[in-house]
């Protein structure tokens, strides 16, 4: 009903209204939205308060409480319960000390600046536990310190242009970097020909 008044109001206001069409235009279709926001969230109201209304949403509430309480303090890879103590966060998700043993991480014993949870996700722990692999945590955080310094270093290097060098070097420098974006060259190569350049 008030779609059909609304339609014709615009038809009307075209043909009759001229110039001030637009406004009316306007003017009816944000009446239209405003009762027709009124009507939904009445209707909504009405829902709400009645008695069915106020089951669903505490049964709602209720299955979002009890998800969260059987969700929680499970580990991610042999999905038991566990004490919050007994969980290690790690990149993607929460393992268990248990867990962690089997694959040759004792956490209680590690030193405290040695955080192995950061190399590890929930797939990686699966395959190693599957395969009774055992890992050396020391040594795979020093390789994991190592890789980001070695990120820094080249995001660093990256970035560091130096002064003494000509508009030549540059413009061959933005070359190479083209051809590597391309796929033409290997990172390897690029970065021994921009050491070349540098003199570095």
């Amino acid at each position: 009903m008030w779609l059909l008044l609304l339609i014709l109001l615009i038809v009307g206001a075209f043909k009759l209204m001229g110039k001030a069409a637009p406004y009316v235009v306007l003017a009816a279709v944000l009446t239209y939205l405003y009762y027709l926001v009124k009507g939904i969230f009445s209707f909504i109201w009405r829902v709400v308060s009645s008695t069915p209304g106020i089951i669903t949403i505490i049964t709602i509430a209720l299955i979002v409480i009890v998800y969260f309480i059987v969700k929680a303090n499970r580990c991610d890879v042999c999905n038991n319960k566990h004490k919050s103590d007994e969980l290690v966060h790690i990149q993607n998700g929460k393992v268990c000390t248990d867990c962690l043993q089997k694959i040759g991480v004792d956490y209680t014993a590690l030193p405290k600046d040695v955080l192995v949870e950061k190399t590890l996700t929930v797939q990686e722990i699966e395959d190693l536990r599957d395969s009774n692999t055992i890992i050396d945590p020391i040594q795979r955080w020093e390789n994991y310190q190592e890789q980001q310094k070695a990120k820094e270093q080249a995001a660093n290097s990256a970035n560091i242009v130096p002064t003494n060098i000509g508009s030549s070097e540059v413009d061959e420098l933005h070359e190479l970097k083209q051809l590597l974006d391309d796929g033409v060259i290997t990172q390897d190569d690029f970065d021994a020909k921009k050491r070349q350049i540098l003199g570095l």
